[in-house]
């Protein structure tokens, strides 16, 4: 596979479970095939390779805001999305195949945004991220936006008594 975001030739780097492909000779940018990345996002699972080899000297720097195509889907343009719970981390997903590609350093501030904010859930060995908590003012002051909002408003109201068993 080719590197998306600078042409470079992707290596294949065992990570614990998973095999990932690696722009070594290029940006140091990493590709996760579908839900690979679920595997490695916590300080506490398998990763450290990869973060590793990021970490090295000599790596070209690249236009993290570029849109960029799948390096396995031919033709098919990434999506950006935030990964993280608290949206400080955005990376590109492909939607045709659902693999993710990272460019050098998200992956260390995704793991540090979990550690920083894991909890221990009960009957759970290792802490969680926690996600963050919507305040309650928030939540009704977006429902109110809604029912503003005409015929999606009305439709909210639909779905939201369906909810509660008003329907």
């Amino acid at each position: 596979m080719t590197c998306p975001a600078c042409s470079s030739a992707l290596m294949e780097l065992n990570a614990g479970e998973i095999v990932v492909d690696l722009c070594r000779n290029g940006c140091g940018g990493v590709w996760f095939d579908n839900r690979e990345i679920r595997k490695v996002d916590e300080p506490s699972e398998e990763g450290d390779v990869i973060l590793a080899v990021q970490e090295e000297d000599g790596f070209r720097e690249v236009d993290a805001a570029k849109r960029r195509n799948c390096p396995k889907c031919e033709g098919v343009v990434m999506m950006r999305h935030f990964y993280s719970a608290f949206k400080t981390v955005e990376i590109d997903c492909c939607p045709g195949c659902g693999g993710h590609w990272l460019d050098r350093g998200e992956l260390a501030k995704i793991r540090a945004e979990m550690g920083e904010h894991a909890v221990l859930v009960p009957g759970q060995d290792e802490p969680r991220a926690a996600r963050p908590q919507v305040p309650e003012e928030v939540h009704l002051e977006h429902l109110e936006d809604v029912e503003e909002a005409g015929f999606l408003g009305r439709l909210s109201k639909l779905f939201s008594a369906r909810r509660r068993g008003g329907f």
